[in-house]
């Protein structure tokens, strides 16, 4: 696996030695980095976070028991600025642990990054459009567990519900996975905060060079610098 991920940072790297290409790179991998991977990363990590320090298990049955519960779950996650939001309900359908209606729930009611816009710049405004997204995507999500069929719902097992997990055979590891896993886990901790808060300012228009007394263009080369990190690890 870790030979095949390699392949995308060569041919970056092959690219961007392209006469011409290098601005073009650049400009992708810092707008990456700083316009959604900064903001998922947050998401996922508020999400995941609350997750491990709270017992979710009697949530997630009391979600599961009626479907307009998870659907109206999924819409308010979707209605939350950036993707973040439906990257976690997409997660949680690909382990069967909701319906596709919920799916359908979060796709259609989010705004993605432009919430982020509309909030700042326009806020009388969100408060119709948000709460519409969220009403469109209700609708379309109970419609679409009443009329299309549904995957069954995965059942956590025993020792998952008394939090054993020894029973599960996990894979063995590489010791260049493992070092790529924990290098990651520092580039993130090191750099969530600050990028999160930089991301934020970039959604909403301002000019963050200048608020902080940067040359130009520093905050777009160091997000060009940190998107090319995450595709080595």
């Amino acid at each position: 696996m870790s030979n095949k991920r390699a392949i995308v940072p060569l041919l970056v790297g092959c690219l961007w030695l392209v006469p011409g290409l290098q601005s073009t790179i650049s400009s992708v991998l810092s707008e990456a980095f700083i316009q959604v991977s900064a903001f998922v990363a947050a998401t996922l990590a508020i999400y995941y976070g609350i997750s491990h320090h709270l017992n979710t298990l009697g949530l997630q049955k009391w979600i599961n028991n009626k479907p307009y519960r998870e659907v109206l779950f999924a819409s308010l996650m979707g209605v939350l600025p950036g993707c973040g939001g439906a990257i976690v309900i997409i997660t949680q359908y690909t382990k069967g642990q909701i319906r596709f209606g919920a799916v359908v729930a979060v796709l259609t009611s989010t705004m993605g990054d432009a919430a982020f816009l509309l909030v700042s710049q326009r806020p009388q405004d969100a408060l119709i459009v948000l709460p519409l997204c969220m009403a469109v995507g209700v609708i379309s999500g109970l419609f679409t567990n009443r009329f299309l069929p549904s995957p069954a719902l995965a059942i956590p097992s025993t020792n998952e519900q008394n939090g054993d997990t020894t029973a599960t055979s996990k894979p063995s590891l590489h010791t260049i996975d493992i070092l790529i896993a924990k290098l990651s886990i520092v580039f993130w901790c090191v750099l969530i905060v600050p990028m999160t808060a930089v991301a934020l300012l970039v959604a909403m228009q301002y000019d963050v060079n200048g608020l902080i007394g940067l040359p130009e263009h520093s905050i777009e080369t160091l997000g060009a610098m940190a998107g090319f990190s995450c595709l080595l690890l």
